[in-house]
């Protein structure tokens, strides 16, 4: 597990108590917890879920460990609420903006042999910045979840339950 992870585990695990109640509330030995915490061993696959639900950023940290997508990677400095919203509302916006241009780019347009390099470019742009909007927005969420107490994991767990049943 990377310092990065490992660090935001920490933060997101203080956040919820000590280190020692986040392992019982998990059903987790304390000494594993510290391994894990300390890069000396990686968490069990059946307990990483189980971590995840504690806290919304240790959840994030574990999406970004397990997939290696920076859309899940923790935005670090000024994390008031206020500023969250700011980066969340410029980041909207380059993403409209680069959007704006695809409608009539896509018109006709199949696979990559359709695209001309220019096409490419600004499809790229596009992506990127809704990927960039998409790591803004998972960040605030965590902040305001962590800020204001909305208990918001538990929102995601219920959908994540109405999925589930939808696909069955």
């Amino acid at each position: 597990m990377a310092l990065a992870t490992r660090m935001v585990l920490r933060m997101g695990i203080q956040k919820v108590g000590t280190q020692k109640e986040a392992a019982r509330r998990i059903n987790y030995s304390d000494e594993m917890l510290c391994k894990v915490l300390a890069g000396e061993r990686n968490l069990a696959p059946d307990v990483a879920p189980r971590l995840a639900r504690l806290h919304t950023m240790i959840g994030q940290a574990i999406a970004e460990e397990a997939t290696g997508y920076n859309c899940f990677s923790y935005i670090d400095g000024d994390r008031h609420p206020q500023t969250m919203l700011r980066r969340v509302e410029k980041e909207d916006w380059e993403a409209d903006e680069a959007l704006k241009k695809l409608p009539w780019l896509l018109i006709d347009k199949r696979g990559p042999e359709d695209l001309t390099p220019d096409d490419r470019i600004l499809m790229q742009k596009a992506g990127r910045e809704v990927c960039d909007r998409i790591k803004v927005d998972l960040n605030f969420v965590v902040e305001m979840d962590d800020c204001f107490k909305l208990e918001l994991i538990d929102y995601l767990l219920e959908k994540e339950r109405a999925t589930i049943k939808a696909a069955r």
